[in-house]
């Protein structure tokens, strides 16, 4: 069992973590929640008789075991609270700090690769754009969106790739094997994009400098 704060293991008993000192929320605490905050209404159909969340309608036929091995150990419980969180309210915004700070490399982090590119093309032709003088406000805009729909965004394509999985019918063991394999972390892609970045980043101020230069000589 992890915290839902701070993803530290807790033991089954404990109430709060010993790490960081949040609640540990169990289920039941997820649907007071959510049927008391700000008044909001949740999706009852969610919820069996017994006030147990049926993951198998939250996630549209995708079971708890199933997620957990696609989002990986360390993360499961962050990722699987804002999950459940999103469908219980019915929304799809909900605020990750990884997502805004790293944007792009995050995406890379957690096998988005598609959008992951794309997203270093639009930073990297808005830091052109930074060398030259111009605003830096594209960039920050893509932050702020990753940041308010990065968890909603992750949620969907983790869905995707389970579903590819479920459709080949493999024996249950190997299936999950399959579906780890497809999710978790890229830590060494994320890594170099990073580092591919600076460097062109600091390969076009260089670039720039001796233009300038140029045309002032």
């Amino acid at each position: 069992m992890q915290c839902n704060n701070c993803g530290s293991e807790v033991k089954n008993e404990e109430s709060f973590c010993s790490e960081c000192g949040a609640k540990i929320l169990t289920e039941q605490d997820y649907i007071d929640i959510f049927r008391n905050k700000n008044n909001e209404m949740i999706d009852e159909s969610y919820i069996k008789e017994e006030n147990v969340i049926d993951y198998n309608k939250v996630f549209d036929t995708i079971t708890k075991e199933e997620i957990e091995a696609f989002i990986g150990k360390k993360s499961n419980s962050y990722y699987l609270d804002k999950w459940v969180n999103l469908k219980l309210s019915n929304k799809y915004v909900s605020w990750n700090w990884w997502a805004f700070f790293l944007s792009s490399y995050w995406l890379l982090y957690r096998k988005m690769y598609l959008w992951g590119f794309i997203t270093i093309v639009i930073n990297f032709v808005s830091i052109g754009g930074v060398v030259i003088g111009e605003t830096i406000i594209p960039p920050l805009v893509l932050s702020i969106i990753l940041g308010l729909f990065g968890n909603s965004i992750y949620y969907n394509h983790a869905k995707e790739k389970i579903y590819k999985v479920k459709k080949k019918n493999l024996p249950k063991e190997n299936e999950l094997k399959t579906i780890k394999k497809r999710g978790g972390i890229n830590l060494a892609l994320a890594l170099i994009m990073f580092i591919l970045t600076l460097l062109l980043f600091y390969a076009s101020i260089v670039l720039f400098i001796s233009i300038v230069s140029e045309i002032a000589g």
